[in-house]
């Protein structure tokens, strides 16, 4: 029986992570729980170690960011020997076999990803695989109903083997949160590990609720500072266009949003940092 590890990263989430824990118990293979708390100095670790004294928890003392919890997540099962390692949000609710279906079609080569609806709306899809465009510089969740070989991973969700983590190493960390998936997916790409989208494997999941959405400041910082330096990183990948349709659509943008001021803002500070080189955890 493989050893199977599942990586949570809670911030400010107790009720969240609580029903992601309670739907992970009631799964057909059993698979060992680590939660990485982000909550510094709330008290949420100590409650949910209280709560569930089977699952590891490992307390940050500041907010690392998405990718950094993750990866202390990845660390820790790796040097505990899990063959495995599962990442999953933590305001997720997964099916029972979810985990078994996807780790059936995994192996050192191959990362699985299964279909997520969302919570509040069961029968849509919300990821169903997904794209990569060279020539647009972005990533696309697509509807597909059938399973099949997908460019992009979401970081809500991905089974991974221990030998493609040992290969391709844990998620880039300067990225704090948003866009670390994509630059994940890339770097599978360019190590020849594939990504296979199992579309019997379900979860639901509770979209933006840890950033917000989409459309908060927080979210249009990361998402245009980050892409840009994605697109960077990867330009072996990417056409020229890429970079100008991205750089041109977030100045539109901006100046669409000239009358809310914090959206403004963050977009015109993302790409501020972006030139200037400005990685990690934005600066208030």
């Amino acid at each position: 029986m493989e050893k199977i590890a599942v990586v949570l990263v809670n911030y400010y989430g107790m009720k969240d992570t609580d029903e992601c824990i309670r739907s992970i118990t009631q799964s057909d293979i059993k698979a060992d729980i680590v939660i990485v708390d982000n909550s510094c100095g709330t008290g949420e670790a100590a409650l949910l170690q209280k709560a569930y004294p089977d699952v590891t928890v490992i307390a940050n003392q500041e907010n690392v960011g998405f990718a950094a919890a993750n990866d202390a997540g990845i660390r820790w099962a790796m040097e505990s020997g899990y063959e495995y390692v599962m990442l999953l949000n933590n305001d997720t609710v997964i099916e029972p076999d979810m985990i078994r279906l996807l780790i059936g079609k995994a192996d050192q080569r191959t990362v699985t990803v299964p279909a997520m609806y969302y919570a509040s709306q069961p029968d849509v899809l919300w990821y169903g695989g997904g794209s990569i465009s060279k020539w647009l510089g972005k990533n696309r969740h697509l509807k597909l109903r059938t399973g099949r070989a997908v460019a992009f991973a979401t970081g809500c969700c991905m089974m991974l083997h221990k030998d493609v983590i040992m290969n391709v190493g844990m998620l880039d960390e300067r990225y704090f949160m948003y866009c670390e998936d994509l630059d994940y997916s890339l770097k599978l790409a360019e190590n020849h590990v594939s990504i296979i989208y199992v579309p019997e494997a379900k979860l639901f999941h509770k979209v933006g609720k840890s950033s917000g959405g989409s459309q908060s400041s927080l979210s249009i910082y990361y998402l245009t500072r980050n892409r840009l330096h994605c697109i960077r990183d990867h330009r072996s990948y990417f056409k020229p266009t890429a970079y100008l349709f991205s750089i041109s659509t977030r100045y539109i943008r901006m100046f669409m949003s000239i009358f809310h001021h914090d959206r403004f803002h963050a977009f015109q500070s993302g790409i501020s940092d972006y030139k200037r080189g400005v990685w990690g955890k934005r600066k208030s």
